[in-house]
């Protein structure tokens, strides 16, 4: 229909219809959308599903109370560690939580402030560490000692070092990320160790028991600032900005500190 044609009246619902979509108001709605996905796996005590099936934990509710001081909303996915982080960089998913800061991820990664201190330690069958009184990881390339590591987990840099020394890495075995799994290899002998945040030890005799066979070696590989990564693929600057203004906010207004007293 030609606009000569056009009732005086359809013409005036046109043009209504068109400046309603195009109104300052629908486009700031627009724009102030904000839906997050984050990659998550079962890690006790930090994202777990619970008894009711619901999926809870430090990094859960840490990351629903950055969502919820910015006007977010997450949409969560189970993956593991590995796959999440290709995902994250091709922009699949659009953050993780608990990384460490390297190089080479924050060429396609965002780095969030860091948000909590993280000591690792290696887990061995009970009365089995005294047999190893090393002093540091090199001492390991001496012995026989098989140290579980999880795929794609980046530690800190001694252990980066190491793994590309060849003497290292006959002493290495690369293993699932899941706690449960890393505990089980220790008990059927795959593996003599592994490497894991001290918190773990809490939650890992939560879940097994006080029957754990599990112990701490003294020895403390180190520990690193951990932040929250997303995906310079899906997340534009600005609103990485808005996400780490919604992190500082969570750690003045004290709910950081509760969750951390609440998990650790």
């Amino acid at each position: 229909m030609c606009w000569q044609t056009m009732s005086i009246g359809k013409i005036i619902c046109f043009l209504s219809l068109v400046m309603l979509a195009c109104s300052p108001v629908q486009a700031q709605q627009t724009q102030d959308e904000c839906t997050l996905s984050m990659g998550w796996e079962p890690w006790h005590p930090y994202q777990y599903e619970d008894e009711q099936g619901k999926l809870t934990g430090f990094d859960i509710e840490f990351i629903e109370a950055i969502a919820s001081s910015i006007g977010c909303t997450v949409t969560y996915r189970e993956i593991n560690w590995a796959r999440g982080l290709v995902d994250l960089e091709n922009g699949d998913l659009d953050l993780i939580t608990n990384a460490n800061f390297t190089e080479e991820r924050s060429v396609w990664a965002h780095y969030s402030d860091a948000y909590r201190d993280a000591s690792i330690a290696i887990f061995m069958r009970k009365n089995e560490s005294q047999q190893y009184p090393i002093e540091s990881l090199a001492d390991l390339k001496y012995t026989d000692f098989r140290l579980g590591i999880g795929r794609g987990v980046i530690y800190c840099d001694e252990v980066t070092e190491l793994s590309a020394d060849p003497e290292f890495k006959k002493n290495l075995v690369l293993i699932p990320t899941s706690e449960l799994q890393q505990y089980n290899m220790l008990q059927v002998s795959r593996i003599d160790g592994f490497l894991r945040s001290i918190t773990a030890l809490k939650s890992l005799h939560e879940l097994i028991g006080d029957d754990i066979n599990l112990e701490v070696h003294p020895f403390r590989v180190g520990g690193g600032e951990q932040h929250v990564i997303l995906s310079k693929r899906s997340v534009t600057p600005a609103q990485f900005e808005r996400f780490n203004e919604g992190l500082r906010i969570v750690q003045n207004n004290g709910v950081l500190d509760s969750l951390l007293s609440k998990y650790f």
